[in-house]
């Protein structure tokens, strides 16, 4: 679809769309945000072998139902995915969000806050 980099900026929403998985927490918060705009249900993978650090207060908002974070391309734990830091990881605030295969540590308050 064209319009789905309307309002965006081109050059990073055309390599949010295309990347096929994600290693550092700006550009995961970043693709989660447009998917949040867009209101459609969502895959994010999270590279293997990958340590996403948060900085101190930048938590990722799941706001659409059916979004789900994996860790490689089948969720499994081996991949080892890991989210590290910050206060709070990730806000959810629809049904059915799914994390599958992240290990999630080191948040000074919760790794999931439902809202």
């Amino acid at each position: 679809d064209n319009n789905l980099c309307a309002g965006f900026n081109a050059s990073f929403c055309e390599a949010a769309v295309t990347l096929r998985c994600y290693s550092d927490w700006e550009s995961l918060s970043k693709a989660v945000e447009t998917a949040n705009i867009l209101q459609e249900p969502a895959v994010f993978t999270l590279c293997e072998n990958s340590v996403l650090e948060i900085p101190t207060f930048s938590p990722i908002r799941l706001n659409i139902p059916d979004i789900t974070i994996q860790c490689g391309s089948n969720g499994n734990s081996e991949n080892k995915c890991i989210i590290e830091g910050g206060t709070t990881q990730l806000q959810v605030s629809k049904d059915r969000a799914k994390l599958q295969g992240i290990t999630m540590t080191k948040s000074s308050v919760a790794a999931v806050h439902v809202i």
